[in-house]
Formats: C-alpha cells, structure tokens, sequence
C-alpha cells in the first residue's frame, strides 16, 4: 500500500511539472519587455530638432518616448510608436540640457530604459560666446573650448561661473589656457571661490567669425553627473574706445561625467 501511495505521488508531481512547471495548470505568465539601450543621443550637443533612437526591445509591440528639460518633470514626447528611431517636428529651446526615456510596452506591461542626456546648441546669430560641451569620465583631465564671433574687438574679458567640488578649470594656472585664432593677444587668468575670468587684449582689432579661441584645461573631480559652466553677465567686449560690444552670454557649457 504505502508503494502505491509513493508512485501515486510521483505521478501527481509529474503532472504539475509538464503542465505548469510546478504552478497550478492554466494561469498566464507575465512577459515583460525585454531590457535595451538608448542609443543617440547621449552626452552630446545637437541642433533643436535632434534624431532619437534606441534598441529594439524583445517583445515589444509599441514604444512611448519621455522627453523633459533639467528644470522640469518628467513628460511624454510621443506615445505608441512602432518603430525605434523618432524625428523631432517640433523645435526644442536653444541651449538647453534636456533628459529623455524610451518606454517599451506590451499587454503584459511596460519596460523603461536608463535615462539619457544631451544639450541644445545656441542660437548662432550676430555676436555670441559658446562654451562647448564636453564628456568624460570621473578624476580625468579634459579641455573645455569657448568659441564664437565678435567684431572689431580689442579686448575680450570672459568671466565662467562653475562648482569647484566637481571640476576644476585650469588648476596650474595660465599654463593651462590657449588662446587661439587672435594672434599676438596677450591673456591674464585670474581665479577666485568658483570663478575663473580671462582677459584678452590685443594692440589692434580682431575679429571671431564662428571661431574658437579659447582652450582650457580641466580636472573632474570623483562624482560622476551633468555639471554646468555658466557665462557670468558680467563678460564683456570692447572696442578701440572702449566702448561695449555687445554679444549673447547665455550659452552655458554642459559636462558629463561619466
């Protein structure tokens, strides 16, 4: 009898495995989407219509796109796509730092990819400094490169405002500034708490025409994220008279840290 019992048992165990892999027979099994990337872009500057695009998710039927600026919450840009790039049709803001999600579904649910990052070129027009954007990895040394177009200037004088506890912009001085396309300029580097200016003059006029002019070399320090390098309103240009050119300072210079 109790041999009778122990195959009876066996055969109930066996049942359950081929026909719910140990669960009760009949009851669904969620799939998920499976996990995938981004793609582009990330960590890069782009025109104000950018291409997104990321990695096709396994099992996804359709894809909803997540698009916000730093100083906002997170939003849907598009919903239920199919394929897995997307053009924007609408202008994004000039020099902006904007983060975006792609979200895989099916009827079993929803998977979200790592969040990505990019920033938005100035607006290129008449007078204007740029602080490019850079990327690199936590404790590297790395060059940030101002660019822009001034007219008939004799002297320039550039103030960044920046947070020390995550990167240090020239840390030996003058030694690690290059001013080029203005030759025969003479430039001072003076640091304070956070700040770094540098004046350029020269003994006649020069002009910038989409240039860059200024390469400065930089550490990041340990802590990886977006940091940003702000124009002080405070910059200005002069001419031979010493008069005041204006030009745009609202670009700011976005680093990633990796």
């Amino acid at each position: 009898m109790k041999r009778i019992l122990v195959i009876l048992v066996s055969l109930i165990v066996l049942m359950m495995i081929f026909t719910g892999c140990g669960g009760a027979p009949g009851l669904p099994v969620n799939i998920l989407p499976a996990a995938f990337n981004l793609t582009a872009p990330l960590s890069s500057e782009q025109g104000i219509l950018p291409v997104l695009s990321w990695g096709a998710s396994l099992l996804a039927d359709t894809y909803d796109i997540k698009l916000w600026k730093s100083t906002e919450a997170e939003d849907y840009l598009v919903q239920n796509l199919t394929a897995t790039t997307y053009n924007l049709s609408t202008p994004l803001d000039y020099s902006s730092l904007y983060y975006w999600k792609v979200v895989a579904k099916n009827d079993d649910g929803v998977t979200e990819s790592a969040r990505g990052s990019f920033s938005t070129a100035p607006q290129k027009t008449g007078n204007y400094i740029e602080i490019k954007d850079i990327q690199t990895t936590t404790g590297a040394t790395f060059t940030v490169i101002l660019s822009g177009t001034v007219s008939n200037a004799r002297g320039l004088e550039i103030i960044l405002d920046y947070d020390s506890t995550q990167l240090e912009m020239a840390p030996n001085g003058d030694g690690d500034v290059t001013v080029q396309n203005i030759s025969g300029a003479f430039g001072i580097v003076t640091k304070a708490a956070n700040r770094i200016t540098f004046s350029i003059t020269k003994s006649s006029n020069f002009s910038l025409n989409h240039q860059e002019f200024l390469n400065i070399t930089c550490d990041a320090k340990t802590l990886a994220g977006v940091f940003n390098i702000t124009m002080n309103t405070s910059s200005e240009a002069i001419d031979e008279n010493f008069g005041q050119i204006n030009f745009d300072k609202s670009d700011k210079g976005y680093v990633f840290i990796n």
